[in-house]
C-alpha cells in the first residue's frame, strides 16, 4: 500500500525456545527483517521481565549502517511455525532519545 515492506528493514526481538540470547539472524522470510534473541528457553517463564535496548546501536549492529528515522513501533505474542501456545502480557513500553 505504501511502497516496500518493511520498509529497508525492520528489528525483531524475540524469546526463543531453542536459540541462545544474543544471537543475530535474518527472519525466516525475509533477510531485511534482522532478529534479535533477548532471551531463550524455560526459565523465566512465569516471570515479569524487563528489557532495556538501544535500538541504534543494536541496528548498528545487525544491520551495518546508521538507522533510518523510526517509522513504528509492534509488540507482538506469535509462535510463528513452531507449533507453540504462547501467552504474553506487556506493560509500560517507554522509548527515549540517545541523550
Amino acid at each position: 500500500m505504501y511502497g516496500r515492506y518493511p520498509p529497508r528493514h525492520a528489528l525483531s526481538y524475540i524469546w526463543d525456545s531453542r536459540l541462545a540470547a544474543g544471537t543475530a539472524l535474518d527472519n525466516a522470510y525475509s533477510s531485511r527483517v534482522k532478529v534479535i534473541v533477548l532471551r531463550s528457553g524455560p526459565a523465566e517463564v512465569g516471570r515479569w521481565v524487563e528489557e532495556r535496548r538501544n535500538l541504534y546501536e543494536d541496528w548498528r549492529r545487525v544491520v551495518g549502517s546508521d538507522p533510518p528515522r523510526l517509522a513504528g513501533v509492534a509488540i507482538m505474542t506469535d509462535t510463528d511455525d513452531t507449533g507453540e501456545r504462547a501467552v504474553a502480557y506487556y506493560d509500560a513500553l517507554t522509548l527515549a532519545t540517545r541523550d
